[in-house]
């Protein structure tokens, strides 16, 4: 017995062994790692309440100061780091209005500080004349990593229109077509959107934390986005409220609604004559700053945009679907005789290798006519190469007198130079190439349809003609009389343009060139 006695005091006497001794280590390190996080947070839990203190009794000191003295204990205007000014209008406040709050004025007023006396370069209490509102520049962090900087706590945070961090304690004033609303809310709430009294739909999207943040705790404070559209009406305060089960966040909202800019107006001269009024085509463009859908409110603009010869006048302006309207804008443009608007503005061709026929126009008696004994030239309009049924009405001579006797005439269905019908008038006799009638040419290969050569023109001698094409139908008159009656059924021209022309013929004139669309 006092053997095991003596063994084991020698026992107690020995030292850990150097195992021993390591697995010690390791277990306290353990442990003690597993307490430094709740002995920070319990610190920073502190720092942050004493922090809250400081803020609500400057608050109260503040209005008393103001009340007393009816002035603000304040300093400097300060510019917020990007970290204050994201806390100050994420209770929407615009972050426009601060000043560093003079501790040595205001100190009768509050409690002893454990902040804000310059300790460091952002130790200091910062004033919003905004909100009313105090802050801690410099920010503290607590237990969950995140930055305090005021005692205003809620769970609806930077709530924002395109962009543009809504304020609390005005109107907000947007522009522009973007009515996303987004904002914050911890992760297990839902919240509410009401706009002018009505609910509308919200959506949610997890916010993923930054992995630079080195914090154990971040999960506990991770927040959602959600996001909803608003239906607001233009040029009205709207109200919009942002509802937890235990905070409400209402804004007020007015989206400005913008004229459109002064439009400008294009103007198309076809060329086209349309039952003696002259074509001109014209359109407005405008660019609304809302992104609105525009109209078009004219005044003086044709309907069909066929216009009589004169001077016109015409204004237009840029109308957006909730009722803006742009200024306006004016233009005056001349039409022109429609023999001026064929010689000006039609295609003055030559179809074969010859020489112009250096047409001119006679202002007095308002006619076309060539000058030279050339081939076949002529005048025609492209705009037209897609009409349909129409009737043709011109007035066509040879004067004065020339000495020739070849061919004046007109085209019509033409689709090209070298596919069209033409009806050929000619003072010759059967030895001429295209004696008095009709005729098609397809790829440029001349084909007479009907033989008229028993009719001859004379010189200074009127010709009011009348062209009639009604889907494969050709009618010619000369006046009321028909002369030419034809219908086509070898793969007639169905569409096509028309104009005068002459081959090998000096002084052939044409005036009171007219169409009417048939069946259009």
């Amino acid at each position: 017995m006092d053997m095991i006695l003596k063994l084991s005091n020698k026992r107690k006497k020995q030292k850990f062994t150097v195992v021993e001794l390591i697995i010690s280590i390791i277990v306290l390190g353990l442990l003690a790692g597993l307490a430094v996080p709740r002995f920070i947070g319990v610190k920073r839990n502190a720092d942050v309440a004493s922090l809250i203190m400081d803020i609500e009794s400057l608050e109260k000191a503040i209005v008393i100061y103001d009340s007393n003295k009816n002035s603000l204990p304040l300093g400097e205007k300060i510019t917020p780091n990007q970290n204050l000014l994201k806390a100050i209008t994420s209770i929407g406040d615009s972050g426009e209005e601060l000043y560093k709050i003079n501790l040595e004025q205001s100190k009768e007023y509050h409690t002893n500080l454990k902040h804000g006396y310059d300790k460091d370069s952002e130790d200091y209490f910062v004033y919003s004349k905004e909100s009313n509102r105090v802050f801690y520049a410099g920010g503290l962090m607590d237990e969950y990593g995140e930055l305090v900087f005021s005692s205003v706590n809620g769970e609806i945070r930077n709530v924002k229109v395109a962009d543009k961090m809504l304020s609390m304690t005005r109107n907000n004033i947007m522009k522009g077509s973007n009515t996303l609303m987004t904002g914050e809310v911890p992760a297990n709430e839902t919240i509410k959107v009401l706009v002018n009294n009505s609910e509308i739909p919200v959506e949610y999207e997890n916010i993923a934390y930054a992995k630079h943040m080195d914090n154990i705790y971040a999960a506990k404070s991770q927040f959602k986005t959600f996001k909803s559209e608003l239906i607001v009406e233009r040029d009205k305060v709207n109200t919009i409220e942002v509802k937890t089960a235990k905070e409400s966040k209402i804004f007020n909202v007015e989206w400005v609604n913008q004229a459109p800019q002064r439009p400008t107006i294009a103007m198309n001269v076809t060329g086209r004559i349309v039952n003696g009024l002259y074509e001109i085509i014209l359109g407005a463009s405008s660019i609304d700053p809302d992104g609105d859908q525009l109209r078009y409110e004219w005044v003086g603009k044709s309907e069909n945009d066929l216009y009589t010869q004169g001077t016109h006048t015409v204004k237009v302006r840029a109308i957006d679907n909730f009722g803006k309207a742009s200024e306006w804008t004016t233009k005056t443009f001349d039409t022109k005789d429609p023999m001026k608007a064929i010689f000006d503005d039609w295609n003055n061709y030559i179809k074969t290798d010859s020489k112009s026929g250096e047409w001119k126009y006679n202002s007095t008696s308002k006619s076309i006519y060539s000058t030279k004994n050339v081939g076949w030239t002529g005048f025609w309009n492209p705009e037209d190469v897609n009409l349909k049924d129409y009737k043709v009405n011109v007035s066509m001579a040879v004067t004065p007198n020339a000495g020739d006797d070849d061919n004046i005439g007109m085209a019509f269905r033409m689709q090209d130079l070298n596919n069209m019908y033409i009806f050929a008038f000619s003072k010759g006799t059967d030895s001429h190439i295209y004696i008095t009638g009709l005729y098609k040419v397809t790829n440029g290969v001349v084909k007479k349809l009907v033989d008229y050569s028993s009719w001859r023109w004379n010189f200074n001698i009127w010709y009011n003609m009348k062209f009639e094409v009604v889907g494969n139908n050709i009618k010619i008159y000369n006046g009321e009389n028909l002369i030419i009656d034809y219908t086509d059924n070898d793969n007639p021209f169905l569409t096509g343009g028309y104009g005068p022309f002459t081959i090998s013929q000096q002084n052939g004139t044409f005036k009171n060139i007219s169409v009417s669309i048939i069946n259009d």
